[in-house]
């Protein structure tokens, strides 16, 4: 082997890590940048999403005092009124009790 063929040779090598190297560098570049972009984008979402819950926290101040409140889901129900049957009530006047509903 001559010499001319060992320099084409590793001119060859040298050229084939030069352009490999230049596409590492422009996919790392691309990479970078689609970082850049993902990173704004969260923080974008991030000042929406944060304004969107001031917007609601400021609405939720207005009418604090303003709505009804809300129970829940289910319906409020009125508790039942106890009654006694005929043969349950007291046969005299004299005999009947008042009896005060102490929960309210």
């Amino acid at each position: 082997m001559s010499i001319a063929h060992v320099i084409r040779y590793y001119t060859n090598v040298l050229l084939t890590l030069l352009q490999m190297h230049a596409v590492v560098s422009l996919v790392l570049l691309q990479w970078s940048q689609r970082l850049k972009s993902a990173k704004k984008e969260v923080v974008r979402q991030e000042m929406k999403l944060a304004a969107r819950a001031a917007r609601r926290q400021r609405q939720k101040e207005l009418t604090d005092g303003v709505e009804t409140r809300r129970l829940g889901v289910i319906r409020y129900q009125e508790p039942s009124v106890d009654l006694k049957l005929s043969s349950e009530q007291a046969t005299c006047l004299r005999q009947l009790t008042v009896q005060l509903d102490r929960s309210l």
